[in-house]
């Protein structure tokens, strides 16, 4: 914040005017009574005047800076107002926009990069940023160029400023030994600029254990940062951390009300859910949609044979295939039940769905499954169907799931189509 402006009561002509904080108004002539006055009483009417509006002036620079500091608080109340209502979400997208629009602003700074901790690979992976930044989303401790802000969000478990030397950045700490961390890159320098603040967020689980969260860093401000930013920003900090902790308990409760535990597809409840919501769009806009339904073969010899964890592996291997083998983000497969798996195609004819299921098919049967010392040869069958107008979500599974039954009744380790040639909702 801005200093008090300096202003003396003499540089005021404050002392002969002012008794007790309060002016002293020198008298009023009528302009008969004013060339009435010798010359001399003339002058030291005029000075006072002089001093009087010098005074006046004072005031007003003094109520000015007043009014500047009251907009500033003000300001800022509104803006921690803001924060706050984003911090009572519990969803990633908010404490996202909170962490890349609001904050920033709170603190003047021009960038900011928000980074999400997967702890099975030891990355920061970037969730947002307000520019672009040099190679990559992920920051792994031995990175060459992301690498400093792993030493970073590591460094400290609370909000510090970072300082730019001649070839990196040092954290201030007032102390002769503060760790300095190298930033060659002429792209990081420009985005975090003079001064930076860095949020590490993590949250105590216990007394000695921190479980890591992500990391956040601003640079770039327009006004040089300070130790009280980071004293302010400590509250900040606590919350952010807060907030994204319980999103991520909400996203695990999601996943685990959505998706199979053994496949990681969705499970069967999830499957009619999108289902529905394909059904609706394709109605909606009309365009091709296409189901799978998929059974592996003479499953029942891996649990009677290997045991339930043979079995098990059989089906987290058939989730792996669908998951490689389909459109990310467009194409949705689940584990229907049992060794039963589904795929909803939106956008796509029977043909062209056929021709995908049995790429699925020979993928399957080339790929054997190792079960301790043995090699499994699985197969599967898959029967398809093309959504058909006047069809729910009942009859184009019963249409898919005949087709599946023609396939293994044909022999199985085969894709069939044949039951798309029957009229919608008329199956028995």
């Amino acid at each position: 914040m801005n200093e008090i402006p300096e202003v003396s009561n003499s540089d005021w002509g404050m002392d002969e005017n002012r008794i007790g904080g309060e002016s002293v108004l020198p008298p009023v002539y009528t302009d008969e009574e004013l060339r009435q006055l010798d010359p001399a009483a003339l002058m030291g009417h005029c000075q006072t005047l002089q001093q009087l509006c010098m005074q006046l002036d004072g005031d007003c620079k003094f109520l000015s800076w007043e009014l500047k500091e009251s907009s500033e608080i003000l300001l800022r109340f509104a803006r921690v107002t803001q924060i706050a209502h984003y911090l009572n979400a519990s969803d990633l997208e908010s404490i996202a926009n909170l962490a890349i629009n609001e904050l920033p602003q709170y603190l003047n700074c021009q960038f900011a990069a928000f980074y999400l901790f997967n702890p099975t690979a030891s990355t920061f992976e970037l969730n947002r940023a307000s520019h672009p930044i040099p190679e990559g989303e992920m920051v792994r401790r031995d990175s060459d160029t992301g690498g400093f802000l792993y030493r970073f969000f590591t460094c400290n478990d609370e909000p510090y400023i970072i300082e730019r030397t001649d070839d990196g950045y040092v954290v201030n700490s007032g102390s002769d030994d503060a760790p300095e961390v190298r930033v060659e890159d002429p792209v990081w320098r420009e985005l975090l600029g003079e001064t930076a603040i860095v949020f590490p967020l993590s949250i105590s689980r216990s007394e000695e254990a921190q479980l890591r969260l992500g990391g956040l860093i601003l640079g770039n401000s327009l006004v040089r940062l300070s130790d009280r930013d980071a004293e302010v920003s400590h509250m900040f900090v606590d919350l952010l951390s807060s907030s994204l902790y319980n999103a991520q308990l909400v996203r695990q409760l999601n996943q685990m009300a959505t998706t199979d535990v053994l496949t990681r597809l969705y499970n069967r409840r999830q499957f009619l859910v999108e289902l529905d919501k394909a059904l609706a769009q394709t109605q909606r806009n009309p365009h091709p949609l296409s189901l799978a339904v998929l059974d592996i073969d003479h499953f029942k010899i891996f649990n009677d044979t290997h045991g339930h964890h043979c079995g098990d592996l059989v089906l987290r291997e058939m989730g792996s295939i669908l998951s490689e083998s389909l459109r990310k983000n467009v194409d949705v497969p689940a584990r229907y039940g049992g060794e039963e798996f589904t795929i909803i195609m939106p956008y796509t004819m029977l043909d062209q769905a056929v021709a995908v299921a049995e790429r699925i098919r020979i993928e399957v049967e080339n790929r054997s499954v190792v079960y301790g010392e043995s090699r499994l040869s699985v197969t599967c069958s898959l029967g398809v169907a093309e959504y058909r107008p006047g069809d729910t979500a009942s009859s184009l599974i019963d249409r898919a799931d005949t087709a599946l039954y023609h396939a293994k009744n044909s022999g199985r380790n085969r894709v069939s189509s044949i039951a798309d040639d029957l009229p919608a909702g008329k199956l028995a």
